[in-house]
Protein backbone atom coordinates (compact mmCIF):
# COMPACT_ATOMS: atom_id res chain seq x y z
CA UNK A 1 0.00 0.00 0.00
CA UNK A 2 1.20 3.47 -1.14
CA UNK A 3 1.60 5.90 1.61
CA UNK A 4 0.37 9.54 1.12
CA UNK A 5 2.57 12.17 2.63
CA UNK A 6 1.68 16.16 2.82
CA UNK A 7 4.19 17.88 1.13
CA UNK A 8 5.56 21.41 2.25
CA UNK A 9 4.67 24.14 -1.04
CA UNK A 10 8.47 25.24 -0.59
CA UNK A 11 9.90 22.12 -1.02
CA UNK A 12 12.11 22.27 -3.78
CA UNK A 13 9.96 25.10 -5.49
CA UNK A 14 10.78 26.92 -8.65
CA UNK A 15 10.92 30.71 -8.96
CA UNK A 16 9.26 32.02 -12.12
CA UNK A 17 11.45 34.49 -13.05
CA UNK A 18 9.32 35.61 -16.42
CA UNK A 19 5.77 34.20 -18.29
CA UNK A 20 4.71 34.86 -21.62
CA UNK A 21 1.57 33.67 -22.72
CA UNK A 22 0.77 32.14 -26.13
CA UNK A 23 -2.56 31.37 -25.91
CA UNK A 24 -5.09 33.32 -23.67
CA UNK A 25 -9.20 32.28 -24.79
CA UNK A 26 -11.93 30.27 -22.97
CA UNK A 27 -10.59 27.06 -22.73
CA UNK A 28 -6.99 27.44 -22.59
CA UNK A 29 -4.40 29.08 -21.61
CA UNK A 30 -0.84 28.37 -22.91
CA UNK A 31 2.04 30.10 -20.67
CA UNK A 32 5.74 29.73 -21.11
CA UNK A 33 7.50 29.97 -17.93
CA UNK A 34 11.54 30.88 -17.75
CA UNK A 35 12.06 29.06 -14.14
CA UNK A 36 14.43 28.69 -11.60
CA UNK A 37 14.81 25.25 -9.95
CA UNK A 38 15.73 24.96 -6.29
CA UNK A 39 19.23 23.88 -7.37
CA UNK A 40 19.86 27.07 -9.03
CA UNK A 41 19.07 25.79 -12.45
CA UNK A 42 17.47 27.84 -15.38
CA UNK A 43 14.41 25.77 -17.13
CA UNK A 44 13.34 27.80 -20.30
CA UNK A 45 10.83 27.88 -22.09
CA UNK A 46 8.72 25.64 -19.46
CA UNK A 47 5.38 25.24 -21.01
CA UNK A 48 2.27 24.57 -18.42
CA UNK A 49 -1.09 24.74 -19.59
CA UNK A 50 -4.32 26.88 -17.81
CA UNK A 51 -7.32 25.10 -17.69
CA UNK A 52 -10.82 25.24 -15.72
CA UNK A 53 -11.28 22.93 -12.72
CA UNK A 54 -13.27 19.80 -13.46
CA UNK A 55 -16.04 17.61 -12.16
CA UNK A 56 -16.59 13.97 -12.47
CA UNK A 57 -19.49 12.19 -10.97
CA UNK A 58 -19.41 8.80 -10.09
CA UNK A 59 -23.70 8.06 -10.19
CA UNK A 60 -25.45 4.61 -9.28
CA UNK A 61 -28.87 3.76 -9.97
CA UNK A 62 -31.17 2.87 -7.26
CA UNK A 63 -30.07 -0.82 -8.83
CA UNK A 64 -26.45 0.02 -8.50
CA UNK A 65 -25.62 0.57 -12.05
CA UNK A 66 -22.97 3.19 -13.07
CA UNK A 67 -24.14 6.01 -14.92
CA UNK A 68 -21.84 6.41 -18.29
CA UNK A 69 -22.40 8.78 -20.92
CA UNK A 70 -21.47 7.93 -24.80
CA UNK A 71 -19.83 10.93 -25.80
CA UNK A 72 -17.31 11.72 -28.75
CA UNK A 73 -13.79 13.25 -27.78
CA UNK A 74 -11.70 15.00 -30.78
CA UNK A 75 -8.50 14.84 -29.07
CA UNK A 76 -8.52 11.08 -29.55
CA UNK A 77 -10.77 10.97 -32.14
CA UNK A 78 -12.89 8.70 -30.77
CA UNK A 79 -16.47 8.31 -29.17
CA UNK A 80 -16.02 6.81 -25.65
CA UNK A 81 -17.82 5.98 -22.44
CA UNK A 82 -17.24 8.58 -19.22
CA UNK A 83 -18.19 9.47 -16.27
CA UNK A 84 -20.47 12.37 -16.71
CA UNK A 85 -18.54 15.87 -15.56
CA UNK A 86 -17.43 18.57 -16.83
CA UNK A 87 -15.87 22.05 -16.51
CA UNK A 88 -16.77 24.22 -13.55
CA UNK A 89 -18.11 27.53 -15.26
CA UNK A 90 -17.93 30.66 -13.35
CA UNK A 91 -21.37 30.82 -12.12
CA UNK A 92 -21.39 28.14 -10.38
CA UNK A 93 -21.58 28.48 -6.69
CA UNK A 94 -19.52 25.60 -5.66
CA UNK A 95 -17.66 22.40 -6.68
CA UNK A 96 -20.55 20.37 -5.75
CA UNK A 97 -23.13 22.42 -7.70
CA UNK A 98 -21.16 22.03 -11.14
CA UNK A 99 -21.37 18.02 -10.27
CA UNK A 100 -25.02 18.47 -9.76
CA UNK A 101 -25.50 21.18 -12.83
CA UNK A 102 -22.96 18.14 -15.29
CA UNK A 103 -24.93 15.56 -13.85
CA UNK A 104 -28.52 16.49 -14.73
CA UNK A 105 -27.18 18.09 -18.35
CA UNK A 106 -25.33 14.94 -19.27
CA UNK A 107 -27.85 12.40 -18.12
CA UNK A 108 -31.26 13.92 -17.24
CA UNK A 109 -30.34 12.43 -13.66
CA UNK A 110 -30.53 14.08 -10.27
CA UNK A 111 -29.18 12.98 -6.91
CA UNK A 112 -30.51 13.62 -3.48
CA UNK A 113 -27.01 12.14 -1.37
CA UNK A 114 -23.43 13.69 -2.44
CA UNK A 115 -20.39 12.53 -1.18
CA UNK A 116 -16.73 14.39 -2.42
CA UNK A 117 -14.10 11.68 -2.47
CA UNK A 118 -11.34 13.55 -3.64
CA UNK A 119 -9.45 15.76 -6.03
CA UNK A 120 -6.70 14.72 -8.46
CA UNK A 121 -4.83 16.56 -10.91
CA UNK A 122 -4.79 14.81 -14.58
CA UNK A 123 -0.98 15.89 -15.22
CA UNK A 124 0.30 18.09 -12.32
CA UNK A 125 3.43 18.44 -14.10
CA UNK A 126 2.22 21.22 -16.61
CA UNK A 127 -1.65 21.53 -16.12
CA UNK A 128 -3.42 23.42 -13.16
CA UNK A 129 -6.70 21.77 -13.17
CA UNK A 130 -8.22 19.97 -10.76
CA UNK A 131 -10.89 17.34 -11.08
CA UNK A 132 -13.15 16.87 -7.99
CA UNK A 133 -14.85 13.62 -7.64
CA UNK A 134 -18.04 13.79 -6.96
CA UNK A 135 -19.93 10.11 -6.23
CA UNK A 136 -23.56 9.78 -5.06
CA UNK A 137 -24.92 6.61 -3.34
Amino acid sequence: MMSETASDPRDDAWTILSSTYLVNDRWLRLRADHCRTAAGRDVAPYYVFEYPDWVSVLSLTAERDVVLIRQYRHGIRRTILELPGGAVDEGDASILAAAQRELLEETGYAAKEWHQTGTTGASPHNHTEHDSLLPRV
